[in-house]
Formats: C-alpha cells, structure tokens, sequence
C-alpha cells in the first residue's frame, strides 16, 4: 500500500511540474513577443497578469519571473480598431 501511495504522489508531482513548465514556457514566449513589438495592448496586459499570477500560485518562479519584470514595463497601447469603436 506504502508503495503505491508513493507512486501516486511522485505521479502527481510529475504532472504538476509538466503544468508548471508549460506555463512558464508560454508566460516567457509572450514576453518575449511583446517586448520584441516594444508595447502590449491593455487586453494583452491583463492576460499577462493574469497568466503570471497563476503561474507563480502553482510555485513557479525564476526565470520567466525576470522576463515578465522586463514585459510589465513596456507602454500600453489602444489599438486602432478600439479607438474608433464608437465613431457614429
């Protein structure tokens, strides 16, 4: 019994982790993306936040914390179609 027990946190453990690096992945991909553009639209803002928040409350850290601190400071822009969305 103490050995599947075993195997099923070290299971689970694995497949926490493969949750936490493909978050981590994709977090540090927008990253790069709208740093390499030089801004992020509001809407692209608050995804980043949001993704970041629950990347960091499954207990990642490190190096897409350093990306996401490099992303957080790019100006925040309106795009054209949301600027004249009330044009009569």
């Amino acid at each position: 019994m103490r050995d599947y027990v075993a195997k099923v946190d070290t299971d689970e453990k694995h497949k926490m982790d493969l949750i936490v690096s493909s978050y981590r992945y994709r977090l540090t991909q927008l990253c790069r993306l709208y740093l390499k553009r030089g801004h992020m639209t509001i809407g692209e803002y608050e995804q980043l936040n949001e993704f970041y928040h629950l990347y960091t409350g499954l207990g990642g850290n490190g190096e897409a914390k350093i990306w996401y601190d490099r992303a957080i400071q790019l100006p925040i822009v309106t795009p054209v179609h949301e600027e004249h969305k009330y044009e009569a």
